[in-house]
């Protein structure tokens, strides 16, 4: 068997087809929403860029679950018990009517080795039927960063199929206080985290934990937050800064074009006007050479016409003299 050398993943989680009306559960994703998900319809997936179909790997299609989920619900009743007496009733609306389990195949999908990889998720499909009954639905995803598929299993009541809840269940029966009830319900996720890591990831080479978060205790963590807030409001100080100097240094690079731009218009409107009034200037030198060339034809004849005139006279007058008798 080929393994890899990374980190497990595996993840569960209880569903009701519609949120309690207590305000822990009301921010909660119904069943609608889970498997609209892992329908991959658009609007249930706005983190997911590029949506591919998911493929069945075992059970219904996913298209079909919700409806079969409610078959399921009417021929499974839940048992009530009412002073003493078992009562078989429909789940409620806000019944935890859905296991889902998510488990992750820790390479990335450009490397993805499908060979190995159906390996992995067929063993997590037996794990799953041992700890969890059947599986109803099992889908694989390849569109988000690394391979995973989710599994799906119908019960009339999630929060004993659930290892935590069911845990935490036989605690409060058994009249356990309730501050050690939060412990109780980690140490059985714990134990179904080293259960999966035995009986599955060891055997691809994967550990069980990954890089863990060092602890410090409540003082110096809030002063760590107090840091790192005084730290984030200095960063969006100095961010919101640069934005103004950048919009202030925009807004002086726009008003110095714009002076730019008036400046060029103003000069090439003097430059038309200038060329306009030489080519006037040389009209009117045009047109005064022609007009003194009249003037001197026109005074030319003028002066032949004085000329004529006078001999005219004169002739007229040596005509008009008596002749001697």
């Amino acid at each position: 068997m080929n393994v890899i050398n990374s980190y497990q993943f595996a993840h569960i989680e209880i569903y009701a087809r519609k949120p309690s009306g207590l305000s822990s559960s009301s921010g909660r994703r119904t069943v609608k929403q889970i498997l609209g998900e892992a329908s991959r319809l658009p609007s249930y997936c706005p983190h997911i860029k590029e949506i591919h179909p998911p493929a069945t790997l075992e059970g219904y299609p996913i298209e079909q679950l919700e409806h079969q989920l409610e078959k399921y619900l009417q021929q499974n009743l839940a048992v009530k018990n009412v002073n003493g007496n078992a009562q078989f009733r429909q789940a409620r609306q806000d019944t935890f009517v859905l296991l889902t389990a998510i488990y992750s195949y820790p390479e990335p999908v450009e490397t993805y080795n499908e060979i190995v990889g159906r390996e992995f998720f067929d063993a997590c499909l037996v794990f799953h039927t041992n700890e969890f009954g059947s599986v109803d639905c099992a889908v694989m995803h390849i569109d988000e960063s690394y391979p995973h598929i989710h599994v799906f299993t119908f019960t009339n009541n999630g929060k004993k199929l659930h290892p935590g809840h069911s845990a935490k269940i036989l605690a409060i029966e058994a009249g356990v206080p309730a501050r050690e009830r939060a412990h109780i319900y980690k140490d059985a996720m714990r134990d179904f985290q080293t259960r999966f890591h035995r009986e599955v990831a060891e055997q691809f080479d994967m550990e069980r934990d990954g890089p863990k978060r060092p602890r410090i205790n409540s003082k110096d963590y809030k002063a760590a937050k107090k840091r790192e807030q005084i730290s984030d409001e200095h960063e969006r100080s100095e961010s919101e800064n640069k934005i103004k100097k950048s919009k202030l240094l925009k807004q002086r690079l726009e008003d110095e074009s714009r002076a730019i731009l008036e400046r060029n218009r103003v000069t090439d409107q003097e430059r038309r006007y200038k060329s306009l009034i030489e080519k006037m200037e040389e009209n009117f030198i045009t047109i005064k050479k022609e007009l003194s060339s009249e003037i001197s034809d026109l005074k030319k004849e003028n002066s032949d016409l004085l000329q004529l005139v006078a001999k005219l006279r004169i002739t007229e007058g040596s005509e008009i003299e008596p002749k001697p008798r």
